[in-house]
């Protein structure tokens, strides 16, 4: 369905255990072949029929882009022993790089990403059994403090190379 999503979401380590929280923002759009004509979500209820459905969904817009504005705005709560160069990785449908938030600059526990990206799509079949049989995954990865330190001495003191 096409409804803003604002959640605060757990952050799940390889082991199971809590590591934290994300928070973001999702809001989709519908952009029609004619480009002066994008809907946004909070504008859907006002739609004419085809689609005065109680929820807009996207089966009702097929042939149509789909625009999902991701506002990747901070974790909290991370593990003290990766809290360095934190950043959040995401794959879109079938886009082959993924995207990503730029690496936090300082070491926190409560790392600020405050990134928007907006990946496109044409909704098309395969595009609407995507959405039903699998989940936008957020992976959020850090490093450890010590080794982080230690990778930059080494940078800083190595000589230059020409």
């Amino acid at each position: 369905y096409l409804l803003d999503i604002d959640q605060v979401i757990p952050i799940v380590d390889f082991k199971g255990d809590n590591a934290g929280e994300l928070i973001l923002n999702l809001k989709p759009s519908i952009k029609l072949m004619d480009p002066s004509q994008q809907i946004q979500s909070d504008k859907l209820d006002a739609i004419e029929p085809p689609f005065d459905t109680d929820e807009a969904s996207l089966k009702n817009f097929m042939g149509q882009i789909l625009s999902a504005q991701i506002h990747v705005r901070a974790a909290r709560g991370i593990p003290a022993r990766l809290c360095a160069n934190t950043f959040v990785r995401f794959h879109w449908f079938l886009q082959r790089q993924p995207f990503e938030t730029a690496r936090s600059s300082r070491s926190s526990v409560n790392p600020n990403f405050d990134q928007i990206f907006t990946p496109t799509q044409i909704i098309t079949y395969d595009f609407l059994q995507y959405c039903a049989d699998s989940a936008l995954e957020f992976e959020v990865w850090g490093q450890s403090v010590a080794r982080s330190k230690a990778i930059r001495q080494k940078y800083a003191t190595q000589p230059p190379v020409e």
